[in-house]
């Protein structure tokens, strides 16, 4: 955009068309205050832009200033939470910790007492195994005896029904008509199993 010529601009041009050494006092003085005035107008004509600038800073350093005080107000907001979550983080830990420590001592505690009846259970499975033993020894005994006594005419059969294996024992329960309960035990031979009944 091109700037009309101002009167000042043209009082100028109309000294240029005498020389300078031609010119007279008067036009002197009258280009002497063309330039003053110009020189006044364009310092106003400055200080008018400068000072449209230095509103605009100012407006930008209010904004800015309130950008930063709303920022250090998220700031210390932050550093709140900030706390406030270590804290709750610091007394979760230290819950768990208790906790933890509640459950392992729990462990051991169990631990220990598994271990007391594993050794338990492998001390009762040792004596097992020496009865068993004994057990298998004696019967192979009477196994042997028993094939000797057959070898020698002996009937075991025989003796064998009286045993107390061959016995059953029996009881029964009556209600008198008193209301006293009449009870009976006894022992008789087991009866033979017939041949489809049972193995």
């Amino acid at each position: 955009m091109v700037k009309p010529k101002s009167k000042f601009t043209k009082a100028r041009d109309g000294v240029k068309k005498t020389p300078l050494k031609d010119a007279t006092a008067e036009q002197l003085q009258q280009l002497f205050k063309t330039v003053y005035i110009k020189y006044v107008v364009t310092l106003e004509d400055q200080l008018q832009e400068d000072k449209a600038h230095l509103l605009l800073k100012q407006q930008t350093i209010q904004i800015l200033q309130e950008d930063i005080k709303f920022k250090n107000q998220k700031l210390r907001q932050i550093e709140v939470f900030q706390k406030k979550l270590a804290k709750r983080f610091a007394d979760l830990k230290a819950n768990y910790q208790k906790e933890i420590n509640h459950e392992r001592a729990e462990c051991l505690k169990i631990n220990k007492d598994v271990m007391a009846k594993n050794d338990d259970c492998i001390k009762k499975n040792t004596e097992l195994l020496k009865s068993h033993n004994e057990i298998t020894r004696a019967y192979n005994g009477l196994h042997s005896m028993g094939k000797f006594a057959e070898a020698e005419g002996i009937d075991i059969t025989k003796h064998n029904k009286q045993l107390p294996e061959n016995m059953e024992f029996y009881q029964s329960h009556e209600l008198m008509e008193s209301g006293k309960v009449k009870h009976v035990y006894g022992i008789k031979k087991k009866k033979k199993k017939k041949n489809g009944e049972g193995n």
